[in-house]
């Protein structure tokens, strides 16, 4: 009882708050009025010191054992307050921006928690995070002036949504009305592919398990997505002199901090496979460019359809453009029905059936840009 009497007297937080920390993941209110409430803002510590090594340790969540504590003057209540602090209350005009747990409040009492049963393995602080969980922007880069034009196709203005619709008639008939895959021109003998808008590697933290902060749940990367110069069929099974299939010499992103301190505003990926005794070694590696060399773009977007999240349904459109006309050469859209509170689109999640054909992006992308076969 000494650590929770220690640690709430810090955070200025009743003590029962702290000792008897409880919640029910499993049956929150996510109406907007509750969703405003739990995401009140929580007022700064009255004595906060603020320094480098206090911003440092607050970075990697004040631990109790970081070298940066001692520094920060041990005020580990400071520390967690300040965090809560400086999170953002819920704003009513962006509820998709945040987590259906969005709270402070309750992501302070938590750490606090935390901090006190440390070391008794009955509680870990990653536990916490739901409560501070934000969708992570992921912007458009798009390389030309121009292409800040691009529009994609409007939404059917008339919605599928009816009053007591379950999750499952729902889902069935977004597919039914909206979902499909359509390719209006294909090019031939494609080197290369700019990615407009690549994922932070970040929004693969828990927003699969939440039902709003998500906005593409399907979180395609396709970086390191077989888009070598030389790939042998089989893996890493094949040996040498079998047979090749052709796939893109490289593809090229813009610059996002992932990729540390980098010159250029482009970066280029490619790999090459190294023969080995055995069969060969694929080796990947990037370099800064100034600028792309391709022609085609890959695309995605998150797309809103009524009550479509409070019912565990989310839309997504993935596109192939012309980055000289602006044109959409390709486009799948399909709705995703995720596993239920607590799993949201972490598992359990179903797509749409697009008939006779395959919903995966990297396929409408190799359909649309065919890859150069050439030697």
């Amino acid at each position: 009882m000494k650590k929770f009497v220690a640690i709430t007297a810090l955070i200025g937080l009743p003590c029962s708050a702290v000792a008897a920390f409880q919640y029910d993941y499993s049956n929150v209110d996510l109406s907007l009025p509750a969703r405003i409430e739990r995401g009140k803002a929580v007022p700064p510590p009255k004595n906060f010191a603020d320094s480098p090594a206090m911003r440092s340790w607050m970075k990697y969540g004040c631990l109790w054992n970081s070298p940066d504590a001692k520094t920060a003057g041990d005020d580990v209540g400071a520390c967690l307050h300040q965090i809560a602090a400086e999170l953002p209350p819920f704003d009513p005009s962006k509820p998709r921006y945040f987590g259906e747990h969005y709270s402070p409040q309750r992501f302070l009492e938590c750490k606090a928690y935390a901090h006190a049963v440390r070391g008794q393995g009955q509680f870990s602080a990653t536990q916490c995070e739901v409560f501070r969980l934000r969708r992570i922007e992921n912007p458009y880069f798009w390389p030309y002036p121009h292409n800040q034009d691009f529009k994609w196709l409007e939404a059917p203005k008339e919605s599928v949504y009816r009053p007591g619709m379950t999750p499952e008639a729902y889902h069935k008939a977004l597919c039914e009305k909206e979902s499909g895959r359509w390719i209006y021109r294909k090019t031939e003998r494609v080197k290369s592919y700019y990615q407009i808008r690549p994922h932070h590697p970040e929004t693969a933290r828990d927003d699969r398990k939440d039902m709003f902060v998500s906005e593409n749940p399907v979180e395609f990367v396709l970086i390191w997505a077989m888009f070598s110069q030389k790939r042998p069929r089989g893996g890493g099974t094949t040996k040498i002199g079998g047979e090749i299939v052709r796939g893109y010499e490289f593809i090229e992103t813009p610059v996002r901090e992932i990729f540390g301190e980098v010159t250029g505003p482009y970066m280029r990926h490619e790999v090459n496979f190294v023969p080995t005794t055995q069969g060969f070694n694929d080796v990947a590696f990037s370099k800064p460019v100034a600028k792309i060399e391709s022609q085609y773009g890959f695309v995605w977007r998150g797309i809103e359809r009524e009550n479509d999240r409070e019912m565990g349904i989310a839309g997504v459109e993935w596109g192939v453009v012309d980055l000289k006309s602006n044109q959409i050469l390709s486009l799948m859209r399909t709705f995703l029905r995720g596993g239920g509170r607590g799993a949201a689109f972490s598992r359990g999640m179903q797509a749409c059936q697009l008939p006779a054909t395959d919903t995966n992006p990297y396929n409408l992308l190799t359909e649309t840009l065919i890859p150069n076969s050439s030697n």
